[in-house]
């Protein structure tokens, strides 16, 4: 499910604005964050507010502490700084 507040679809997909904007009754398993790193608490905090508790991964280069920490604290598994493409591709070689 694409959420990105810039465009509406991507890959035949509807993208959502904001999490908030995802129906109720999608189950959101994991938040893939590709944003500024300074953006990610927002993003908790925006999770914790819809009272979800996804996996939250951090794309490569994108980390901050204060969200990893926040996140955990609440139950959540956290992934800094690492890109989840590649990271598949080392489990299936």
């Amino acid at each position: 499910m694409p959420v990105n507040p810039m465009i509406d679809e991507v890959l035949g997909q509807k993208s959502y604005r904001s999490l908030s904007d995802i129906p109720k009754n999608i189950h959101i398993d994991i938040v893939d964050i590709f944003r500024k790193s300074e953006e990610v608490i927002k993003i908790i905090n925006e999770i914790l507010a819809l009272g979800i508790h996804p996996a939250i991964w951090m794309q490569e280069g994108v980390s901050s502490l204060e969200a990893k920490n926040l996140a955990e604290a609440n139950g959540m598994e956290v992934v800094m700084d690492m890109c989840m493409m590649k990271s598949h591709k080392g489990l299936t070689k």
